[in-house]
């Protein structure tokens, strides 16, 4: 972490804008506190990346929440999978523009941009996106992007990406991070993450299960029994019953990743309620 603040803290003079990445599903639990705090009166932009998994309606609000902070410019949400490398540099470069056009030094030198982001938020995919190649490593473990790494995109844009870092969490933020695997699977228990994030949806969403398992509507169960329910349709067996912790890795595999059921994780209607220090 003191080594991703170094890094961090060099290039800020250097660059001229920072571009911050989080999960649209967790856009709060998603920024690292301790960056946050560095980088607070510099400029910046947030793309809520992997909005197919997310709410609509819930991303939207987000956004409107973000724009509201005195140094967010622009916020902007992204699907980094169905987006060409055209269609993203584009965008990106008349937001640059509407944010640098009054700058003396602009088209006369490229706009160097930090890339800021917590593990697995999509940074390495978005700058090999951008770079039309493998410029940067891309993986699902905390830690993949070892050191700075300056890219150049093009004649008018470098990007310079960091080290993703989690920093000090709160208890919900730990949770929420594990249940879309931003944190190594050593940490925890599949079958008990499973369980606990059915209980904490099955609060605001219990038509959720119904759709993700494709059950009969008239058919209820209680909190405990939807991941039976999942490994009996799946017919997950073992020796001695169904085989919940194979039921729980294909859960929470489809959970992460399965943009036919997308869920916000985090809502706008609770972001008043978080204290300013567990950001």
């Amino acid at each position: 972490m003191q080594r991703t603040f170094k890094i961090i803290a060099k290039n800020l003079s250097f660059c001229d804008m920072i571009l911050e990445i989080v999960d649209a599903r967790i856009p709060l639990s998603s920024r690292s506190q301790e960056i946050h705090s560095l980088i607070r009166d510099q400029a910046k932009l947030i793309i809520l990346n992997k909005c197919d998994l997310a709410e609509e309606g819930e991303t939207k609000k987000w956004i409107h929440h973000f724009t509201q902070e005195k140094t967010v410019k622009w916020a902007g949400a992204t699907n980094l999978k169905s987006l060409s490398r055209g269609q993203l540099l584009n965008s990106l470069k008349e937001v640059f523009h509407s944010q640098m056009k009054h700058k003396k030094w602009y088209q006369k030198r490229p706009l160097r941009v930090l890339i800021i982001g917590i593990p697995n938020v999509g940074k390495s995919t978005f700058i090999n996106k951008l770079a039309n190649k493998r410029k940067s490593a891309v993986g699902n473990v905390a830690g993949v992007t070892k050191g700075e790494q300056i890219v150049a995109i093009d004649d008018d844009l470098t990007l310079i990406d960091t080290p993703g870092a989690l920093g000090r969490l709160t208890e919900k933020q730990s949770f929420f991070l594990m249940a879309l695997g931003s944190i190594k699977d050593s940490n925890y228990q599949k079958q008990v993450l499973a369980e606990d994030l059915i209980e904490y949806l099955s609060r605001f969403e219990r038509s959720y299960w119904k759709r993700f398992l494709n059950l009969t509507s008239g058919l209820v169960f209680e909190d405990k029994d939807w991941l039976a329910a999942y490994a009996k349709k799946r017919n997950f067996l073992k020796k001695r019953g169904w085989d919940l912790e194979r039921a729980a890795e294909e859960f929470l595999y489809r959970f992460r990743n399965d943009h036919h059921f997308p869920i916000s994780l985090e809502r706008v209607s609770e972001a008043n309620h978080v204290n300013d220090n567990e950001i």
